[in-house]
């Protein structure tokens, strides 16, 4: 693959990761957004690369973060509810954000590479009876699980995990 006449390494040849990434404090940075305080973590040089995952944490992304560092200043970012970023009362888009990001500022957006973007990030995009099994097993986790990054999007019901769950 090329970008710009350069030659896109390839994965076999990245690094042994050596970067504790998404626990990185030489490299992570915070910015408050509608009253959350977002994490996110800095690497490599070049054009910007917005990396966001779709649950999990940064250190989700490390095979990507490898790979794209060595040609992009590649930014990684925990999503709400995940990782080191705040907590929220609102549900978990992901994917739509980074179609709405591209949407409001098409001239900062070149592309947009996203996965699983939600149409309707709601409950309506789950059978009710998937939903209601699903909350009856969460209910019964142990305090410890549901504060657990994952668990605790899990516990309010997000409606992606949940449609995950379900497959």
């Amino acid at each position: 693959m090329k970008t710009k006449n350069r030659r896109v390494p390839r994965a076999k040849n990245a690094p042994k990761r050596a970067t504790k990434y998404g626990s990185n404090p030489a490299a992570g940075k915070r910015f408050t957004r509608d009253g959350i305080k977002f994490y996110y973590e800095v690497y490599g040089t070049g054009e910007p690369l917005l990396l966001v995952h779709g649950g999990g944490s940064i250190a989700d992304l490390r095979f990507q973060i490898d790979y794209f560092r060595k040609c992009y200043r590649v930014i990684a970012m925990d999503s709400r509810d995940q990782g080191k970023s705040g907590d929220s009362l609102d549900a978990i888009t992901y994917g739509i954000e980074a179609l709405l990001l591209g949407i409001r500022y098409p001239t900062k957006v070149k592309k947009i590479a996203a996965m699983s973007a939600n149409l309707n990030p709601s409950e309506e995009a789950v059978y009710p009876e998937v939903i209601a099994l699903f909350k009856s097993k969460m209910d019964s986790l142990p305090p410890a699980v549901k504060e657990d990054p994952t668990g605790k999007a899990r516990a309010k019901g997000d409606a992606t995990v949940l449609r995950r769950a379900a497959h």
